[in-house]
């Protein structure tokens, strides 16, 4: 039996990883949960589940390595953005209790994660990007709105290290209207030139400032084996995003993202399961966001459509192979979130899916 150690149980996609590696391995899997927080999802979805310090906390690692000898790991799977240095780094001293881990090296990962690293690194293989800059100050950032065309346009800062849209912000002169006010729900990713000077009178402050594109948003999801080097890209379009998470959106056959990402994946040196988001810009050209060096929050999309990269970055850990070329994607199959919810009582979960086990045909 396979016993897969996953952190984050509080995650969004931790129900999707997990039916990943279950649809997959069957009966034989383990799946062993560990979070921060201790009554999380994840908790109640696993065989095993362990309450973990915070990735910065100097107890962390010895947390994951007594969990490793309790339950006989044999591969950790991170899911949260904060822990991948941590496991990087000591990748080897884990590795020596005879787990692997699925993680990028510390180069990889410093390049993946920031995002001026990664515009600068898409340069290298001739992808063109719009205009960013790297400010410091407000005088930097002034500067930057004017060149930008502001208040005519609409531009972005951001954390150059962050994940699930925290320290994201679409700079608008936008006034609020009696239309919007009435129709659309409040977005907490908008904010005026002015507020966010006055961060830099708060303390030290760095941002990424980048140009604002108002097309379609794209996530890819790829893998590339440690084995064989083959690489699979799978494009999907984000058609409804909620708190940085894709609700709706269909897997896309789209060849120049696929090709970007093929190439992004090979000068990055990623392996294992990972992602890039895009956005393309008034004229359709697609401008990369930034990259998840892990399992994406909705990558549980691709499985669906045929590409289980989840369990074959698990089976591929521990040495086997997968033969990529037999993989067949449902191009044009489409994904839709919905709420849904876990009932638990003594510890039980009460229902998980109102259709499993039951006899009752579909209602559609």
């Amino acid at each position: 039996m396979i016993k897969v150690l996953i952190t984050g149980g509080g995650a969004p996609g931790i129900a999707g990883t997990i039916f990943a590696l279950r649809s997959f391995f069957g009966k034989e899997v383990k799946i062993v949960v560990a979070d921060a927080r201790d009554d999380v999802p994840g908790k109640y979805m696993s065989d095993a589940f362990y309450t973990i310090p915070k990735a910065n906390s100097p107890m962390f690692l010895s947390s994951i390595e007594e969990i490793i000898k309790k339950e006989k790991i044999n591969v950790i799977l991170p899911q949260v953005t904060r822990e991948l240095p941590v496991f990087s780094s000591s990748k080897d001293r884990l590795e020596s209790l005879g787990v692997k881990v699925i993680v990028q090296n510390m180069e990889t990962l410093e390049k993946a994660n920031n995002k001026f690293e990664l515009l600068k690194t898409a340069e290298k293989i001739g992808y063109r990007q719009g205009k960013y800059r790297l400010v410091r100050s407000k005088e930097e950032l002034i500067s930057f709105s004017e060149e930008i065309g502001y208040p005519s346009k609409p531009f972005v800062v951001k954390l150059p290290t962050s994940n699930g849209m925290r320290g994201l912000r679409i700079i608008t002169h936008r006034k609020l209207s009696l239309e919007s006010f009435i129709n659309e729900k409040p977005r907490g990713e908008y904010a005026t030139l002015e507020e966010v000077l006055g961060l830099f009178d708060m303390g030290r402050l760095e941002v990424l400032a980048m140009e604002y594109y108002p097309g379609k948003e794209y996530t890819i999801d790829v893998y590339r084996s440690p084995i064989s080097k083959k690489v699979i890209a799978i494009p999907r379009t984000r058609d409804v995003i909620r708190t940085g998470i894709t609700f709706e959106g269909t897997i896309e056959k789209n060849e120049r993202l696929i090709k970007i990402s093929e190439a992004l994946s090979k000068i990055l040196d990623l392996q294992y399961m990972f992602g890039f988001q895009f956005k393309q810009d008034e004229n359709g050209e697609p401008r990369i966001l930034e990259c998840n060096p892990r399992v994406q929050g909705t990558m549980v999309a691709s499985v669906m459509a045929g590409a289980n990269l989840i369990a074959w970055g698990v089976a591929e850990a521990l040495g086997k192979k997968i033969d990529l070329s037999y993989v067949k994607i449902k191009w044009g199959m489409k994904f839709k979130r919905y709420w849904g919810g876990i009932g638990i009582f003594e510890n039980k979960i009460i229902q998980l899916n109102p259709w499993e086990n039951s006899q009752t045909p579909l209602p559609f």
